[in-house]
């Protein structure tokens, strides 16, 4: 017999656990939250492209963000795959559903007004570290993953290694001269 979706969701989920890093996986369970009032119930077979297209409408109907639509809907895709991949199902229920479309934010970079204000916010101790994160761009996880090998290693650059990173490749990041 073919699962519910909520009956997937489990076994899915515990597999996206073991195979995925931990902040993709929190942010699949706030998607499943939202994907299971309205596919919970079904079989997994009987998900449509029209039922998909329902949902996508209602949620940015309900004022969700676009990217937040087009995330939930990635990972029903993925859930529908992985269904197929573990013969669960003999193909895509719905494989043509169009994601909402994104706008690209522009990347905004704080004015030094704006850079002081934020130092000036900071306790002693986190000072130091928030303005080294202004001047690499590296992310929270980047940061907090960096050894004094990582620093010393190409002296003026600061490696991000391939496990850390998001993109999963590690790159070499200039110093600037406020940032050594």
């Amino acid at each position: 017999a073919i699962p519910t979706f909520a009956a997937f969701a489990v076994e899915f989920m515990a597999w996206y656990r073991q195979n995925h890093r931990p902040r993709s996986f929190e942010r699949s369970v706030s998607a499943i939250k939202a994907l299971v009032p309205m596919f919970g119930s079904m079989p997994l077979d009987q998900i449509t492209t029209l039922a998909v297209e329902r949902y996508k409408r209602d949620r940015l109907h309900k004022g969700r963000a676009p990217n937040t639509v087009k995330h939930e809907l990635e990972l029903l895709h993925h859930m529908l795959r992985t269904a197929v991949r573990w013969e669960i199902l003999a193909k895509h229920p719905a494989p043509d559903v169009a994601p909402p479309k994104v706008d690209q934010p522009r990347t905004r970079v704080l004015s030094l007004e704006e850079e002081a204000l934020l130092l000036a916010a900071c306790s002693d101790h986190l000072r130091p570290l928030v303005q080294f994160a202004l001047h690499t761009g590296l992310r929270r996880n980047e940061l907090c993953s960096l050894t004094c090998a990582d620093l010393r290693r190409y002296p003026g650059f600061v490696v991000v290694e391939s496990q850390t990173a998001k993109s999963r490749r590690a790159r070499r990041i200039p110093l600037t001269p406020t940032a050594l």
